[in-house]
This record gives structure tokens, sequence and C-alpha cells, in this order.
């Protein structure tokens, strides 16, 4: 499939023109963008399912034009602005060429959960956005330390998209975000490596009682030969479900399966009751205003993975202030797996649920409790920084800390990733930091 995907994006590079309209989606890359549209929706401007990622900018876009800044208190107004300003720069066609510089001196170093950095000590980037009303397209290339020299050249990032009223047909390499947490996700936790895929997606924004109706299936390629994950299969199926019935209620689910290939683990038989690898998920958030025009939230996720009988549970917290000029979301999950549930306990979702050595699926075998935020301020500069504390089923618990700090600089954006971790972490380096360099292109 990569191949032809690739084949598929330059041919349709000799076809296009210049930009006309909106990128169609908002990505699963900038947690911050996501912390101003989630504001707006526990304060109840927006009904849009933000537990799913990327979602169309239209879906958005018609409930924003909706909103009269007048009538907005001073925090209501500061994330309208930063929401407005991204949108205006999509549909006026700002930075559609990129150039990344980045490198580390550890992979996994720098922010993790949602618009996590790639996983990678080195690489660079360039790609060219393309948008038309019904059509879209990003051609994306780069080169990368990667175990695989096969992997060095990649062309990750890259899509090709049509869009016809509330259906969206997309090709290509694009990080997906399914669950309603911020640092953990069962249904698409993906940080780094992009599945390959063809997918079928339909948005509604006003779809009778069920709300906002967002609803996508996915079939995405991974190499076998790689040895990504301990079932042999050729091609990975995947659907999600995700509505907004109130504006106090956000629901979501979703089921993935591997397709072609052995359906069991090392060790077990055919005949196992436990023979089907499919992992399904469901999701909820329950929102509301706060005082000092605050807002925030309760979710919960719960995943089941078949294969390895291991059920997982996630329970999170999160409030968002205006502090001043400066915005604060504070974040405080817990997820956490239920070793009894099978004999395969330590067989569980990270060895199974992986594409190219790294995780589809964002969960642990064990616990997991993860206390941080995110900071906004008014000059554009962004920080966040986690505390994780994490208690493996089968290994002595260790602490984490996470912490990223980006600035505009040098006609582009800097970012500076951190990592510290305690000496009984299973990592070669205890402290660990990188640097990446984004520029965009007028």
């Amino acid at each position: 499939m990569s191949r032809f995907v690739v084949s598929v994006l330059i041919v349709g590079c000799g076809l296009c023109s210049l930009p006309s309209s909106a990128s169609p989606w908002i990505e699963a890359e900038d947690p911050f963008l996501r912390s101003d549209l989630q504001y707006l929706a526990d304060r109840g401007f927006i009904r849009l399912p933000l537990n799913t990622f990327p979602v169309r900018w239209s879906l958005l876009a018609d409930q924003f034009a909706k909103l009269d800044p007048a009538t907005l208190n001073s925090a209501e107004q500061s994330a309208y602005r930063h929401v407005q300003y991204r949108l205006d720069s999509e549909r006026l066609g700002r930075g559609r060429s990129h150039l990344t510089l980045s490198w580390a001196n550890d992979a996994d170093v720098g922010q993790n959960g949602f618009g996590g950095s790639e996983h990678t000590e080195y690489g660079i980037r360039a790609s060219h956005e393309i948008m038309e009303n019904q059509f879209a397209m990003r051609v994306s290339s780069g080169y990368r330390q990667a175990a695989d020299s096969s992997d060095h050249w990649h062309f990750e990032d890259s899509y090709l998209a049509f869009g016809a009223r509330d259906f969206t047909l997309s090709l290509g390499w694009l990080s997906r975000w399914w669950g309603p947490g911020w640092q953990q996700a069962f249904g698409f936790g993906q940080q780094a490596v992009s599945v390959p895929g063809l997918s079928l997606s339909y948005q509604h924004p006003s779809a009778g009682w069920l709300g906002s109706l967002w609803a996508e299936t996915l079939l995405g390629k991974q190499d076998i030969d790689k040895q990504d994950n301990q079932v042999d299969a050729d091609y990975l199926w995947a659907s999600r479900v995700a509505l907004r019935p109130k504006s106090w209620l956000q629901l979501g689910s979703s089921y993935k399966q591997w397709l072609g290939g052995a359906d069991t683990l090392p060790g077990q038989s055919a005949t196992s009751e436990q023979s089907s690898n499919g992992m399904w998920t469901l999701d909820m958030r329950l929102s509301a205003p706060l005082p000092l025009d605050g807002a925030g939230g309760l979710y919960g996720e719960y995943g089941h993975d078949r294969q390895s009988g291991v059920d997982y549970q996630l329970m999170g917290l999160d409030a968002r202030w205006l502090l001043g000029r400066e915005s604060l979301r504070l974040v405080a999950e817990a997820q956490e797996s239920d070793p009894e549930s099978t004999s395969n306990a330590d067989l569980g979702v990270q060895a199974l649920w992986q594409h190219k050595g790294n995780a589809i699926v964002d969960a642990v075998d064990g616990k997991r409790v993860s206390l941080g935020g995110y900071l906004q301020l008014h000059n554009d500069h962004t920080f966040s920084a986690f505390v994780h504390q994490n208690s493996p089923a089968t290994a002595e618990r260790y602490q984490t800390l996470v912490a990223q700090y980006r600035l505009p600089v040098f006609a582009g954006r800097v970012t500076g990733n951190l990592t510290g971790s305690e000496a009984s972490a299973p990592t070669a380096d205890r402290f660990s930091g990188g640097v990446v360099y984004e520029y965009r292109f007028n």
C-alpha cells in the first residue's frame, strides 16, 4: 500500500492548483489548540466532538460562525481569538509549506500524549499542502534515524483527500487520537509512526437527538517483515463513532482488529478462546462551567483486548482558567489494567498494538498516574509539564517527568523537550533532551 499511496500523491501534484479554502482537518498535533476548543465546548458555545482527531474544520466552522465575540467574557474571548486565528490562517493558506529539523539524544524524549513528539533521535522533513473546495493533499518527505535502514526515508504525514457534503475519503499517513484523554488513549493513541491507510469518514454537525456526529472506518497496512507486533497480520481495520448529544455530554466508541494473518499469540493454539485479536473501547466526558470563568470535565474510557483478555480503565479530570492574560489547563489521569482478567496479562496491549515499534494504543499493563498541565502565554509561548508515576505489572515502580517549551523564533517555531526518569526506569538515559525547529513558508 505504501508505494501505491506515494504514487497517487505524486500524480495528484500535477493536477492541483492554488489553495482556496480551509485545511480539511484539525490534526492531532497541537494540545493548545485542542485546549482552546475544549474550553469553548465546555462553556457550551460549540457542539464539536473533541474525542476524535483529526476532525474536519468544517464541523467547527459552521458552529463557530454563530458566535458573537461581543457577548463573551475575557476568558472566552481569549480562546475564541486563538481558534479564529488558526481558522483564518487555514482559509488564507498561510504556512502551507513546512521544513522541520529535529535532534534528541534519546528517541523517546519529549512530550507524550496528545500531540506527542516524533520518536526519533534526528530527522529532517519537508512538506507542501494544497487545498481546494472538495480536494486536499499534502506531500511530505523526510529522512530520520530509524532501526531499519528502509525506514530512513519516509513519506509520513502525506495524504490525499476528497470531500463531498458530509463524507470524506482520504488516503495516506495521518496521525490519529481516539479518546477523551490528554495523556492516554485506548482507541488510537498514535504519537509517532503513522499507519498508512484508506479511510472513509462521515460528519454531521446537527444529527437530531444524536447531536454532532463523527464516524470513521479505516483500513491500514503494516509491514509484517518488520515484526511490528506479536500478531502476524497484514492489515489493521479500525472504526470509530463519536457524538455529542448534549453540550455537557460527549460519547465515543471504537473497534479495531488485525486482519490477514495468524490470530494467536505465541504459545496459543488456534482453538483458544482468546484467539481473536480485536479490541473495543467505550468513552465518555461530562463537561461543566466552573467558577471564575473556568470550565472543565470528568472523563473515562474502558478498553477490552480480546486476544490478551486484559481490561483497561482510564479516569481523568481537567479544568482550565484564564490567569491574567495566560491560560492554564490542569490535567489528572489514572490508567490501570486488570491483570487478573487473563493468564496472558504479561502479553498485553503493548505487545499487540504496535506499528514499527511504536504503540497504536497508548496504554500500559499495570498502572500509570499522570499529573500536569498546559500553560499558554499571551505572547504565543507555550509550556507543558507532566509527572507520570508508572507501576508496571511486572517491574518496579518509577516516576518520569516530561516537559516541553515552545516559542516563535527565527521566522518559525522552536520546541525544546526534556525528560527525566528515576534510576529504576527501563531506559538508558535518566535525563534526555531534544530540540525541534519548524519553519513555515508564507
